[in-house]
């Protein structure tokens, strides 16, 4: 692979193209790779796959050409069971949703029983970051569709100049930060 490369910087607008191209099976991957599992599992095929020395599913995950834990592989399996199997998205859209996004939509999508339920949200999803996408599903979960009260916290934080490394300064109290400098303890989102 690291060879195409090489053999492509010659012509950028190949390797452009080579670069998009493996973008997007990256982006498919986890999607590929829960199927392939969920198959695998299902039926212990993963025992006639391999033969001796995977006798359970946790030893077959630990193989050094695997190497996902039992929790990796439960997760990658039930974005496939969930997303294309219960709800029947195709496989491209999913893949359009960023992995970190999708530790957000799982949980949500999992209880739902239509597609139409989940478009929504799996839009959202696809087109937020990842930080906004998790805004809105906390949103969400305290607020409803209504909106809610958020209650905040300050703190004074302190940053080492040649480390770049933050910590709390403990001795100033989140009360006094909000009165020197007047700022909210509450904010109304709508």
């Amino acid at each position: 692979m690291t060879n195409e490369i090489v053999e492509l910087v010659g012509d950028p607008y190949k390797l452009h193209q080579y670069l998009l191209q493996v973008i997007h099976m990256s982006k498919k991957s986890f999607v590929v790779m829960g199927k392939a599992l969920y198959y695998l599992k299902k039926d212990e095929l993963y025992k006639k796959a391999v033969g001796k020395g995977a006798d359970t599913w946790a030893d077959y995950l630990r193989q050094p050409e695997i190497g996902l834990s039992a929790g990796e592989a439960s997760r990658l399996i039930q974005i496939y069971t969930t997303f294309i199997l219960q709800l029947g998205y195709d496989e491209e859209t999913i893949s359009e949703v960023p992995v970190k996004s999708m530790h957000y939509l799982l949980p949500l999508c999992k209880k739902m029983s239509s597609k139409e339920e989940s478009d929504e949200l799996v839009a959202d999803a696809t087109l937020l970051s990842q930080k906004d996408f998790r805004t809105m599903i906390v949103e969400r979960k305290i607020g409803g569709d209504e909106g809610f009260t958020r209650e905040y916290e300050y703190m004074l934080m302190r940053k080492e100049v040649n480390t770049g490394v933050l910590d709390k300064v403990h001795d100033i109290s989140s009360d006094l930060l909000m009165r020197q400098f007047n700022l909210p303890r509450y904010e109304e989102m709508s």
